[in-house]
């Protein structure tokens, strides 16, 4: 007839199926003619003139029988309102066939004695936290996330009241840095069970945004919950480039339940609220970087630790994203558990630093991951000790054990004093970064492509380096 869907609410199948044919029971559908105003059409596939009802089509059809009056608390499980086809004024047919007609009264007590929901306790309960989120990488108390990395927030609702709930609503706001990249609504109907979730109706909903829209604040729809139902929003995300915002914010509550609960504003008290606490969770998290660091985050070093077990010579300081090594030969640094380089793109590191009261010998080392650092695998290169701040970049690419994924970076403040000046004031490192030099890129946007060839003093091999200024100096990256 070229209608744009099936003329039933919902059908099922001999296999005890349930597929959602009519999207949206309180609309209309074309199963009774003249009849269709005010019902829900449920259709069974099969000849039951002739056949048998399979006893998994009837335990299906009594668990969406017995959703639907759970939902709509107006119908009565008598066979005054739940009917078979012929039954309808007007209706010149046999169906829904002797066979199942004749087990009407059966379906109508399975739906009502099917597995109750949990005793209703009065209360909807929220809640809303990382679904597959990354680990705590730097210890700051929230999950550290690469930059691009997958992630997924999910909000549950559950319907603890003895009737249903109307209107609701989901409030949230996507903030800077975070890019939300598909969402999927849930409901536990008809199980109720809190576990066997399906895509919902509201998952189509008209008022919702596109799957890739939630951008900034809004609202999805949610439409009513039936007693006992419980249902899930699964938010898809990915943080963009690492740097300023170091802090990602996700915020999550219901702004709307007719009768019980309205908070148009997360920040805000609610307007109306009959529950016992507030519907609402914030969900925030940190950007990392497996190549890049320039520890401005709030009190986080980025996974970076002092080498060996005394971290005296080595201060971090919070707020100005720094790292210090103390004016003596051999105080150092290590680079976070996560740092992951590819030595097969990136040729070059850069390092924002300056060296205090003395000109000092700094040196860089690598290794894979998990592997020790070896005397042939790094280099020593000369920093003035002007106290002005300078990216140097570091040729890397081609020395001796710069090759695969390196995942272990140390830095050693000072490995001599061609001045002989030891002891006299740090040296400060503000940003180590990974560059391209044949792409003139660096591995994250966040920082510049930039910096200007060091002195180096020492290392096992590699082009030789001409010091001097490339594309830089550049003060210190704040």
């Amino acid at each position: 007839r070229g209608w744009c869907d099936i003329g039933y609410h919902f059908v099922i199948s001999q296999s005890g199926l349930i597929f959602e044919a009519r999207r949206g029971e309180d609309r209309p559908a074309a199963h009774v003619e003249n009849q269709n105003t005010g019902n829900i059409g449920f259709s069974f596939i099969g000849n039951y003139e002739e056949q048998r009802v399979p006893d998994v089509q009837l335990e299906a059809a009594a668990r969406i029988m017995g959703w639907a009056l759970r939902t709509h608390t107006g119908v009565q499980a008598t066979r005054e309102f739940i009917k078979g086809h012929r039954e309808w004024p007007g209706q010149n047919t046999a169906c829904p066939g002797d066979n199942l007609f004749a087990r009407l009264d059966e379906i109508i007590a399975k739906a009502v004695g099917d597995t109750p929901p949990p005793p209703p306790d009065g209360q909807v309960r929220f809640e809303a936290r990382w679904l597959t989120s990354p680990p705590d990488r730097d210890g700051a108390g929230l999950p550290d996330a690469l930059e691009g990395e997958a992630m997924e927030a999910v909000v549950i609702l559950r319907n603890g009241t003895a009737g249903p709930i109307r209107n609701v609503r989901l409030g949230y706001s996507v903030g800077a840095g975070l890019i939300a990249t598909d969402y999927t609504i849930e409901s536990d109907a008809p199980s109720f069970d809190g576990a066997s979730f399906g895509v919902n109706d509201a998952d189509a909903a008209p008022e919702n945004p596109p799957k890739d829209g939630l951008v900034g604040d809004g609202e999805l729809v949610l439409y009513a919950f039936a007693a006992g139902e419980t249902k899930r929003v699964r938010i898809a995300l990915k943080p963009d480039a690492y740097g300023e915002p170091h802090r990602r914010a996700l915020r999550l509550w219901a702004t709307n339940i007719d009768g019980i609960y309205r908070h148009p504003d997360f920040g805000a008290r609610p307007e109306l609220n009959t529950q016992d606490g507030l519907m609402r969770q914030a969900l925030d998290l940190d950007v990392v970087h497996p190549a890049a660091w320039t520890w401005d985050g709030p009190a986080t070093r980025e996974g970076w630790d002092p080498c060996g077990d005394v971290p005296t010579p080595v201060w971090f300081r919070e707020g100005d994203g720094l790292i210090g090594l103390a004016g003596e030969v051999g105080p150092c640094v290590i680079s976070a558990p996560w740092a992951a380089v590819d030595a097969g793109r990136f040729d070059a590191l850069a390092l924002s630093l300056r060296a205090d009261g003395a000109t000092r010998d700094v040196r860089v080392a690598w290794a894979p991951a998990g592997a020790s650092f070896r005397d042939e695998h790094g280099l020593v290169f000369r920093v003035p000790g002007d106290g002005q701040w300078r990216v140097w970049r570091l040729p890397v690419g081609g020395r001796p054990g710069w090759q695969g994924t390196l995942g272990r970076l140390m830095i050693t403040g000072a490995v001599g004093f061609p001045e002989g000046a030891a002891g006299a004031g740090d040296t400060q490192i503000d940003a180590v970064w990974a560059q391209a030099t044949g792409e003139r890129a660096s591995a994250t946007e966040a920082l510049p492509y930039t910096g200007e060839a060091p002195e180096i003093i020492e290392d096992a091999g590699g082009p030789p380096v001409n010091p001097g200024r490339d594309q830089g100096p550049t003060p210190r990256l704040d």
